[in-house]
């Protein structure tokens, strides 16, 4: 085993381990990137068994699925079903669920599995009450319940933010969603205190919000990575780089805001978000005096963490609205300038909204005018959200003519969103069993994101519903949308679930 150690570059990790040195960071990631698993296993249980011999702890537990209706059409599951009433759908009331853990007090039962579809028509109430049910039969129980896929559609479905739905179903009795050690955040914003699993502070959000304005100001996240592992990494060990380099339009000042915003060490950082935001205005204004610098926006798309998800909030980025306030008149001075001509108002198109109920849920019903004439990017990229919202909720005859517009709305290429549109109108046309009308919407979305297995998979799905000889991709995963926000940069996140 030695000179396989050796051959797979792990033979130092080894002797660190036998002698008892704690692995780092770098460590982990090189472990993480190993090909030669056996290897890495072999590490593991030596580890295990110099640790803790030959005692091995078994979790005694219920698995329950209490609903298999999902919306997420993934090509190689087949537990789901995509509509309630579909043959074989099923969907427990809360007493058929408690009824399986009654079934069992008798036996030595320690934790409560639950892992469901992601059901587009069961309110929010039906899971907390699913919760507190199992501990008021069982108060010792441990419940682990959901993944972390479910958590975000339960945000997008009722229109929540994933921190309140976390804490509304830990407040009904959830005692753990991802493994312990786990961080939940998006690598990209994360601070080295959380890369490192220290505790977090406000000096937390500081930084997240640093790297959102290094963004803004430069098109590239500062410590972007091929990886997300090498990223974190990254975030800890490596200095802020100049935002000046990226684009070269930006004040020299700025690079000493983001070296403070972005230091290592929490306490080396501004007092709060407030005087950051202040700072970087400062920076922005201050080498052109009383004018400020007209700087060209950077657009660049960023192939590692391509968009899947509407944006609503960003995971570890918690700031008052005065804070975002002043950082983004901060980036619009940067961006915008004073000494260029006055920005023309944007006509915004007449919209008529309709707040209608749904179980628990309440959901905003956008009716588009019929006339596109006028209608700019951001209009149709609105209207994309809203199509996107209601295809989600299964609502798809309401879905396709907001889709139908923001396509017709968005020609740009080098918008990110004018592939998900029409991604988006082709799922909805396949849900509505006008398969052959969906594959153009589909292949237009290929030819702007060729690289995706995701559209593919869709395409080859699309022809079979319409009879034709082309298959799916093997392997491929295919889910019913995205929401198109720029601003997300929360990776792939789609909506499989783990049956293991």
């Amino acid at each position: 085993m030695q000179s396989r150690l050796t051959r797979a570059g792990l033979a130092d990790i080894a002797d660190r381990l036998e002698a008892g040195v704690r692995l780092d960071l770098a460590d982990g990631v090189r472990l993480f990137d190993s090909k030669d698993l056996l290897a890495v296993g072999w590490l593991a249980n030596r580890e295990r068994e110099r640790r803790h011999a030959g005692r091995t702890f078994f979790n005694h537990n219920i698995r329950l699925e209490a609903t298999n209706v999902c919306v997420a059409s993934c090509l190689f599951c087949a537990f789901a079903r995509l509509r309630p009433g579909d043959p074989g759908a099923y969907t427990m009331s809360l007493e058929d669920a408690w009824d399986k853990l009654r079934k069992r007090s008798h036996q030595p039962i320690t934790e409560v599995h639950v892992v469901n579809g992601l059901h587009p028509g069961l309110p929010f109430d039906y899971y907390t009450e699913l919760l507190r049910g199992f501990k008021r039969i069982r108060p010792d129980i441990h419940l682990k319940c959901f993944t972390a896929v479910e958590i975000a559609f339960f945000a997008d479905l009722y229109g929540m933010t994933d921190e309140r739905v976390l804490r509304e179903l830990m407040a009904a009795g959830l005692d753990s969603l991802t493994q312990t050690g786990m961080i939940l955040g998006t690598v990209g914003y994360l601070a080295p205190e959380q890369a490192q699993s220290r505790p977090v502070t406000p000096a937390t959000d500081q930084y997240a919000l640093g790297v959102v304005a290094f963004e803004a100001l430069t098109g590239t996240r500062p410590f972007g990575r091929d990886s997300p592992t090498a990223e974190a990494a990254a975030h800890v060990y490596e200095l802020a780089p100049s935002a000046r380099a990226q684009n070269p339009a930006l004040p020299i000042a700025v690079d000493s805001v983001f070296d403070r915003a972005l230091a290592k060490r929490p306490e080396d950082r501004f007092a709060n978000c407030s005087a950051f935001a202040a700072a970087l205005r400062s920076a922005c204004t201050a080498e052109a005096g009383a004018v400020t610098r007209r700087i060209e926006p950077v657009i660049r798309r960023d192939p590692v963490t391509q968009v899947r998800r509407r944006r609503r909030r960003a995971p570890v980025l918690v700031a008052t609205g005065a804070t975002m306030a002043l950082l983004a008149g901060a980036v619009v001075a940067a961006l915008v300038g004073t000494d260029g001509p006055a920005a023309k108002p944007r006509a915004t198109p007449a919209v008529t909204r309709t707040t209608v109920p749904a179980h628990a849920a309440k959901k905003t019903v956008v009716k588009a005018p019929s006339d596109s004439g006028g209608q700019t990017s951001a209009d149709a990229s609105d209207l994309n959200t809203q199509g996107y919202r209601l295809l989600l909720a299964g609502n798809y005859a309401a879905a396709l003519p907001l889709l139908q517009q923001a396509v017709a709305g968005l020609t740009d290429p080098a918008n990110p969103v004018t592939a998900y549109a029409n991604f988006n109108l082709g799922q909805t046309l396949v849900r509505l069993s006008r398969c052959s009308e969906a594959v153009p919407y589909l292949q237009r979305a290929l030819q702007l994101e060729p690289a995706s297995q995701q559209v593919a998979a869709a395409i080859g799905y699309a022809h079979q519903c319409a009879g034709a000889l082309a298959a799916p991709p093997t392997g491929a995963r295919f889910t019913p949308g995205h929401g198109g926000n720029p601003n997300r940069r929360a990776g792939h996140r789609r909506h499989t679930t783990d049956r293991d």
